[in-house]
Order: structure tokens, then sequence, then C-alpha cells
């Protein structure tokens, strides 16, 4: 999210497939392969003011146009 030009929040998605990405975590993860929301963060000075919110739902929004699912 930017804010006058500045980055104050950031979210992220990752899609996980157990075949491949077992390597990389070193553990077998009991999750089914899919699409995950990940992490989100906004600068303590914009907290409150709803762009957690408005990031989590442009990944929604993201993650639809990308997948039959």
């Amino acid at each position: 999210a930017e804010v006058d030009s500045r980055i104050v929040g950031y979210a992220r998605c990752e899609h996980y497939e157990s075949s491949k990405d077992q390597s990389l975590y070193g553990t077998v993860m009991p999750l089914p392969d899919g699409w995950y929301l990940r992490g989100v963060v906004v600068s303590e000075s914009h907290r409150r003011e709803g762009l957690a919110t408005l990031l989590t739902l442009r990944r929604l929004k993201w993650l639809r146009e990308r997948t039959s699912q």
C-alpha cells in the first residue's frame, strides 16, 4: 500500500505444493496444495485506517483472477 508515494504496507500470498515445497521447509507440512495468504504488515503510523483489510481484499481478488477455485 502506498500513501503519498511511500510504501506503508505490504502483504503476501504464496502457492504451496507438497511435492516441491517439502524440501524447502525440511519437513512435511500438513497442508493441502494451493494458495495461502501470508503475512500483512502496515506501518505503525498508518494502522487502524483499513489498509490491512484493503490489502487482503486485493490479494483475494488477485487470486480469483488467476485460479479456477
